[in-house]
């Protein structure tokens, strides 16, 4: 377990390197970024770091006390956590592009100031990218108020990966596009009811898009910008 205990907290910390940068761009969401990094604080593998880059057009949402108190427990169990201020604002893509550019490690999670994650998720997502040997690994976000909302209709188009995963060329004519309902609500939730997955199993599938919370090999994310 990288993430320290109580135990550990007022212990003189060393923060090497770490495997894997969380980059969560905010603006104007205090209540939001404070749920994120509570999300953050329960995971314990890998061994990662933070930067949060802020928007905000006036306060910054990291000087919010909720949030300055999660900063400072992800910070007491050996998670460095890095704060920017990046402005004009020029939209989502630039400011996702802007942390790119301040991250280090080999393997980086974009992560929407709105997203909370379940304990041990991002180890999943860690394994799930190391073990298929693509370039980015997403997990679809569900919407809890939508568990009761079955949607057959928007999961015909599931198809999990057979073999090794391969870049796809998708397109609004193409059958492929018909997959961008299967992250509609909770239908990943629905779909994975289905399919009766274990509490640590995951299962790669094909995707149309995914968004607010996605894994990249950073590397590769840069060779293929460039």
């Amino acid at each position: 377990m990288t993430r320290r205990t109580a135990a550990q907290w007022a212990l003189p910390q060393d923060n090497p390197d770490p495997e894997l940068e969380v980059l969560i761009p905010t603006r104007g969401r205090p209540a939001e970024l404070a749920v994120v990094l509570a999300g953050l604080a329960a995971q314990d593998e890998p061994d990662f770091s933070v930067i949060i880059n802020d928007q905000s057009d006036a306060t910054v949402d990291w000087g919010h006390p909720a949030v300055a108190a999660m900063i400072r427990v992800l910070r007491a169990q050996g998670r460095a956590v890095r704060t920017s201020r990046h402005l004009p604002s020029r939209g989502l893509a630039e400011h996702r592009q802007y942390l790119l550019a301040l991250a280090v490690a080999r393997r980086v999670l974009f992560l929407d100031n709105d997203v909370w994650l379940e304990p041990d998720s991002m180890n999943r997502r860690n394994e799930a990218l190391q073990d298929l040997g693509c370039g980015f690994v997403g997990v679809a976000v569900q919407g809890l108020s939508h568990l009761a909302d079955i949607r057959p209709d928007e999961q015909t188009a599931f198809e999990p990966w057979e073999g090794r995963v391969q870049a796809e060329r998708i397109r609004r004519a193409e059958p492929s596009f018909r997959r961008w309902p299967l992250h509609n609500a909770a239908n990943p939730a629905h779909m994975a009811a289905s399919l009766k997955l274990g509490p640590d199993q995951w299962l790669a599938y094909r995707i149309a898009w995914v968004g607010g919370c996605v894994l990249f090999d950073r590397l590769a994310l840069v060779a293929w910008r460039l």
